[in-house]
């Protein structure tokens, strides 16, 4: 598309006009961002954390050992800032899950 305006064949209002209306995961705000990732991606990190934690939680609440073991969160991409908030985050649910599972255990 710069190409394009650089060979005079399109004019700067229509290429303003097409990278104002670009998708936010698009590959210039993926380069600011230093990384590859789309939301997609970090939708399925997510989502796969979960999975780990809800295998987690039923493995203990059907064997002996009722202790929960955290797995480690999937890595993603990004600053120190936003792994630090997502392992804040991470912490406060396995709090509230570590909670409703001692309650459904016997003698929670």
């Amino acid at each position: 598309m710069i190409a394009a305006y650089w060979r005079g064949e399109i004019t700067l209002r229509k290429l303003r006009v097409c990278t104002q209306n670009l998708p936010a995961d698009n590959a210039i705000a993926r380069a600011a961002a230093k990384h590859s990732w789309r939301d997609t991606e970090f939708l399925l990190a997510e989502i796969g954390d979960r999975v780990g934690l809800l295998v987690e939680m039923t493995r203990a609440a059907n064997t002996e050992d009722h202790s929960l073991h955290t797995p480690e969160p999937l890595p993603r991409p990004g600053n120190e800032e936003r792994k630090a908030a997502e392992e804040k985050e991470f912490q406060r649910n396995k709090a509230v899950m570590d909670k409703d599972l001692a309650q459904l255990l016997p003698g929670g």
